[in-house]
């Protein structure tokens, strides 16, 4: 037996060890921990309640006349409400399904790690996609605000500052109560520049939204592909600032729409803003454990 051979086997088996080990440490970040931090306790939580939400809003809006739901006025049939329901199941359906595969996640983290973690990001792909379709309504709110007085005595809208209403009750937000301030209030150049500027400000903020959405979508990309092999580049930016700054925007909205009666829009709107909120400090902990080793 020639033990220079041996050593040689030795030393080849252990460059091959060091080699692959690496990618073996990227994956198991990805995976679930058997003692997960604040942040991932806090994410799937969110989701959890995001679930609920929906839920309620299936019972309340189909069943109890739509108490405690931010529908607009026209929405005014069992029909219509129903409609609204089956809309928005197709984001209690993915929330669902992400609460199972997170679980699942934490129980095996060894095996189809890729597999659950995509099933985790079907949430925020349909997020991004019904953030699109909220930008879509807030351009038509914008044109609204922008033609201004050229709309002002059609219907009930006696002024610029009625418009502004027009699309408070078109969010849902109604029972706010300011429709009848905003209709007392001197129309002018004032109430022009002020419903333009809130048009715009109210579109602005529906484009933010699609962008950090759609960073979420493509950073759960990252975790899916990283998860079944790849290597992960260590040029990635995680959504984190941004997340911050919607996440505290949906809690003004929370706040928005519990006083005017909307609760259950409050829960949603609470649980979004957990969502962002906690999925920033998520995807900063698992940036931060990947770039270790992760390449140029």
């Amino acid at each position: 037996m020639n033990c220079q051979n041996c050593e040689q086997e030795l030393a080849n088996a252990q460059e091959v060890v060091e080699a692959v080990q690496p990618e073996v440490e990227a994956k198991s970040v990805v995976k679930s921990s058997k003692k997960p931090s604040v942040p991932y306790i806090a994410a799937f939580v969110s989701v959890c309640l995001l679930a609920l939400g929906y839920v309620l809003m299936w019972v309340f809006n189909a069943f109890l006349g739509g108490a405690g739901v931010a529908n607009a006025s026209f929405i005014e049939s069992t029909w219509g409400r129903v409609a609204v329901c089956l809309v928005y199941s197709t984001i209690l359906a993915p929330a669902i399904v992400a609460v199972i595969y997170a679980y699942k996640l934490y129980r095996d983290s060894k095996t189809d790690t890729g597999i659950k973690v995509s099933r985790i990001a079907i949430l925020p792909k349909l997020l991004y996609f019904f953030s699109v379709f909220s930008c879509i309504d807030m351009g038509v709110a914008m044109f609204m605000c922008i033609l201004g007085s050229s709309i002002v005595g059609i219907g009930d809208i006696a002024n610029n500052y009625d418009i502004i209403s027009e699309v408070v009750d078109f969010w849902g937000y109604a029972g706010i109560g300011i429709a009848d301030k905003l209709h007392a209030m001197q129309d002018g150049t004032g109430a022009v520049i002020v419903t333009v500027l809130f048009g715009l400000v109210s579109f602005a903020v529906a484009v933010g939204n699609i962008i950090v959405y759609n960073n979420v979508k493509n950073y759960y990309e990252t975790l899916v592909a990283t998860a079944e092999g790849s290597q992960y580049d260590k040029g990635n930016k995680p959504p984190y600032i941004l997340a911050f700054v919607f996440a505290g925007l949906d809690v003004v909205f929370a706040v928005l729409a519990l006083i005017s009666g909307a609760w259950i829009e409050a829960v949603i709107k609470l649980a979004l803003a957990g969502y962002l909120a906690s999925h920033a400090l998520v995807f900063k902990e698992v940036h931060t454990e990947l770039r270790k080793t992760s390449v140029e």
